[in-house]
């Protein structure tokens, strides 16, 4: 799942901003009470997550 020329380092780190963008964004969904954007960045996020962690276990 690493992008190629990406060390697993840089991977994490891309992937954990990857994340803390996506929170930001659901929580700004939920602030809206944007209910769609906050299902759709909920599961975004999970499968973000669940990427990252595979990678570093």
């Amino acid at each position: 799942m690493v992008a190629a020329g990406m060390s697993p380092a840089e991977f994490c780190l891309s992937t954990r901003r990857k994340y803390k963008t996506c929170m930001l964004h659901k929580r700004n969904a939920m602030k809206k009470l944007d209910v769609h954007s906050f299902v759709k960045f909920y599961f975004k996020c999970k499968i973000i997550n669940r990427i990252f962690f595979k990678e570093n276990s």
